[in-house]
This record gives structure tokens, sequence and C-alpha cells, in this order.
């Protein structure tokens, strides 16, 4: 059966050619912005999907939803070839996600109109911004 039993959102994810070893950085919990709407300049999402080799197909499409206040802000088709083994490393890079509001950004992943897996990322309100001057 065919499940994604991890996923994440952070600045950046990489893969190493010959090891296959994941790295992540600057995992994504919650964004606290100066103001809206923000511009997420770099966010890589990563899904490790498993399935059964005897039983489950080699391909894979995939939806990506972004989503926030329920209103999408992004949704992409993502397609996953297995290439006859029993997991897959996927990684997504979008370079600038516009956020408009504050709430759960939420990174959910769809097949078959079913949910496999979502992260969560909560977008506060703006910060208070203070000032001070000083008279000489």
């Amino acid at each position: 059966m065919l499940r994604c039993d991890l996923m994440l959102c952070a600045q950046g994810v990489i893969r190493d050619v010959q090891t296959n070893n994941i790295s992540v950085f600057n995992i994504f919990a919650e964004i606290t912005p100066e103001g809206f709407p923000i511009l997420v300049q770099q966010l890589s999402i990563y899904a490790r999907f498993q399935r059964d080799v005897q039983n489950d197909p080699s391909n894979y499409e995939f939806i990506l939803r972004m989503n926030i206040a329920e209103r999408t802000l992004f949704e992409h088709t993502v397609n996953v070839d297995f290439q006859d083994k029993a997991m897959n490393n996927t990684i997504i890079n979008l370079q600038g996600l516009v956020v408009p509001t504050p709430g759960e950004l939420q990174a959910s992943l769809w097949h078959d109109e079913n949910q496999l897996n979502q992260y969560l990322i909560q977008v506060h309100e703006p910060r208070q911004v203070t000032t001070e001057t000083h008279s000489s």
C-alpha cells in the first residue's frame, strides 16, 4: 500500500547522489513577518514515499497543495517514479511563495483525492515594530 511516512518544509533540502542521504536545513515551524503579504523566497518540500514492490505500481502522480485560511496559494502535479524500489525521496523546490495573511500554512500531498500527508507552518500576526529616537 502506498504511503507518505515523512513530510516537511524547509529553506533547503539536498539529496546526496552517491549515498541517497537527505540533508535538511532551516526547517519551517513558524513565521513571524514584519507585515503582509510576505514572500517566502526559498521553500523546499521533502516527502518520503513507501510502497509495496510486489503489489503497487512503480509510477505515481501526486498533487502538492499549499493553502492558508482555506485559500489555495499553489497547486502542482508531481510525478514520482520508484524505479522498482520500495522507497522514494521526493524534493520539490519553490522559488517564491507569496503568503497573503496570517494563519496555518498547510503543505499537503494528495493521491486520488486521498490526503497522504501534510505539514503545517504557523504564520503569526506581524510583530510590533518599536523605534527609538535620541536627541543630541
